[in-house]
This record gives structure tokens, C-alpha cells and sequence, in this order.
């Protein structure tokens, strides 16, 4: 059951990535982020999808470490999923409340499913 959890996040957040980094370069998704007040993001909001596609990628670092599928000895795993879970409560809190209903619809059940997911970590192991 775990490795089919882990697994399951890890795709998910690559997918996270992936749509971070065509918001990097300039592809018209702002639809599904920030309000949906951007069709492309300007430069700066660019950089910050640039950041936040390496956030995710050390996200499933921590949750790989987390289950030992990769050894990293000394990541303080449980105290940074309990972050990891606050930030996807917060993200999807956010993700309801915005105005673009393509991020409601769309991002919403995704940090939805990563919070039920990171509580199932910290329960499980």
C-alpha cells in the first residue's frame, strides 16, 4: 500500500513540476494558477514557477527519503512532512477560494490528494 501511495505522490508531483516549468517558460496555463489573473506570467512570477518546480522536486525527495526508497540518513522526514501537509492545506484553501475556476477545478482535488496523502504517510510509517 505505501508503494503504491508513494508512487501515486511522486507521479502527481512530477506532473506539479512539469506544469511549474511550462509556466516558467512562458505557456499560456495562468489560467490555472494565481487567480487565473494571467494568461502567461510575467518575468517575475516565471521565476517564482522556476522555484517552486525545484520546491516539489524536494517535496518528493523528502517523501522518497521519507518510506527509504532513497537513502538520505540524516532528512529530518516527519517534521517536514507535517510542513509539507500544512503548505498543502494552505494550497488547497487557496486553490478553493480563487477566482479562476480552472485552478478550482483543477488544482483544488490535487492538494486535496496531497494532503490525504502526506497524513497517510505520517500514519502509516
Amino acid at each position: 500500500m505505501i508503494s503504491v501511495l508513494v508512487s501515486t505522490m511522486t507521479f502527481v508531483l512530477l506532473l506539479v513540476a512539469m506544469f511549474q516549468l511550462l509556466l516558467a517558460i512562458g505557456k499560456p496555463l495562468g489560467a490555472y494558477t494565481l487567480g487565473g489573473y494571467y494568461t502567461v506570467l510575467p518575468l517575475p512570477l516565471r521565476f517564482v514557477s522556476a522555484l517552486s518546480s525545484v520546491v516539489v522536486l524536494l517535496i518528493i525527495v523528502v517523501y522518497l527519503s521519507h518510506v527509504q526508497w532513497i537513502p538520505i540518513q540524516w532528512l529530518p522526514t516527519t517534521p517536514l512532512l507535517w510542513g509539507i501537509a500544512i503548505f498543502f492545506i494552505l494550497n488547497t484553501i487557496a486553490n478553493l477560494l480563487s477566482k479562476s475556476t480552472k485552478e478550482r477545478r483543477v488544482m483544488t482535488p490535487i492538494a486535496a490528494f496531497l494532503v490525504v496523502g502526506t497524513f497517510s504517510l505520517l500514519i502509516i510509517t
